[in-house]
């Protein structure tokens, strides 16, 4: 998830070079994540006299998203809940500017950014600051990807190759739950290593 061109990914896309793509990247199926909220706010743009579409997208490759963060204007994410939204780290690893609800850690994964606008679940909300964003999402938004490099592949696997390497230097202990195990130690009732690997 890198930013390339967006002439390029609307062309490979079949989309229109003029009109403005607001992206959400869920399916419409699940209620939480609110299209119903995001068609609103389109819709009240259009009515404004605006030249914009909400692209949902639902069920596309890994490898396809990135053209859909790329050709989009902004992305919509306004569910109800989430957790830690895998959608907002991409888009901004692509610097596609983002209208929020500050539900799960946005916050803490936008840290401030001024390519994310955090909105309530009002529609006027929604729609006013997806309006403000696309004014600036023509080149004016700083780059947000290298706020984005703290969740890159590599730097996550060198923080928990670091962890096992703590446990290690402590001669081969490790802490589950906070209680502390000799290796080769099995805690009561525990059938076999393969139960530690369920999720």
């Amino acid at each position: 998830f890198r930013p390339t061109s967006r002439s390029e990914a609307r062309a490979r896309l079949n989309l229109d070079r003029q009109r403005r793509y607001v992206l959400f990247p869920y399916a419409p199926s699940r209620i939480v994540k609110r299209v119903d909220l995001a068609r609103d706010a389109i819709s009240q743009l259009r009515a404004d006299g605006l030249d914009v579409e909400l692209l949902v997208v639902s069920g596309a490759s890994p490898e396809q998203m990135p053209l859909y963060y790329n050709a989009a204007d902004v992305m919509a994410l306004v569910s109800d809940s989430e957790g830690s939204p895998t959608a907002l780290k991409e888009a901004l690893a692509c610097n596609l500017p983002v209208v929020a609800r500050d539900v799960g850690d946005v916050a803490e994964i936008v840290g401030g950014l001024s390519s994310v606008a955090i909105c309530d679940a009002g529609v006027d909300s929604v729609a006013g600051n997806l309006k403000a964003m696309l004014a600036l999402s023509n080149g004016q938004c700083p780059p947000s990807r290298p706020h984005m490099q703290r969740y890159g592949g590599e730097l996550i696997a060198r923080q928990i190759e670091a962890v096992y390497e703590r446990v290690r230097r402590r001669g081969g202990a490790g802490t589950i739950l906070g209680a502390r195990y000799p290796t080769g130690s099995r805690r009561q009732g525990r059938s076999g290593p393969s139960e530690g690997n369920r999720s």
